[in-house]
């Protein structure tokens, strides 16, 4: 019998073995990711702004951080649908680098599409980033529930 010290609760412990943490990472990065990619669904024209508007800001470096920090469990994880996991991961954390070294062709990137670029089209872009935020979300989520 093994002996574990921590107060993971046996049936998790039984489902998740030694990744119940990075499972639940997982299904909480799926969540907010989820969460996210609704919200450029319903609002198109307000996430742009909202992302324009970060893009902007002089602590937008940062972000490349945030990127790497948060995408670097993702390479670790063990289970269902891994490899499509880690390839979600692997893209977070080698786009990281990019933001953390050159924030200014990302700033530069939003300016140049909200002048040349209608509405529409804006939309449009804003609007299939969406969808693959919300899949890949709902892919982590569905992690939760299968084995």
């Amino acid at each position: 019998m093994k002996v574990h010290f921590c107060r993971i609760p046996s049936e998790y412990y039984r489902i998740y073995g030694d990744y119940y943490m990075l499972g639940l990472y997982v299904f909480t990065f799926g969540v907010v990711a989820s969460a996210i990619g609704i919200g450029e669904l319903l609002m198109p024209g307000k996430a742009f702004l909202l992302w324009k508007k970060w893009a902007g800001n002089r602590f937008f470096f940062l972000h490349g951080l945030m990127l790497i920090s948060a995408g670097f469990p993702l390479t670790f994880y063990k289970g269902v649908f891994s490899t499509a996991i880690f390839a979600v991961g692997l893209i977070i954390v080698l786009t990281g680098p990019f933001i953390l070294l050159y924030p200014e062709k990302v700033r530069d990137m939003f300016e140049t599409m909200a002048a040349e670029m209608p509405d529409q089209g804006i939309q449009r872009i804003v609007i299939f980033e969406g969808v693959i935020r919300t899949m890949a979300g709902m892919l982590f989520i569905s992690t939760k529930f299968m084995r």
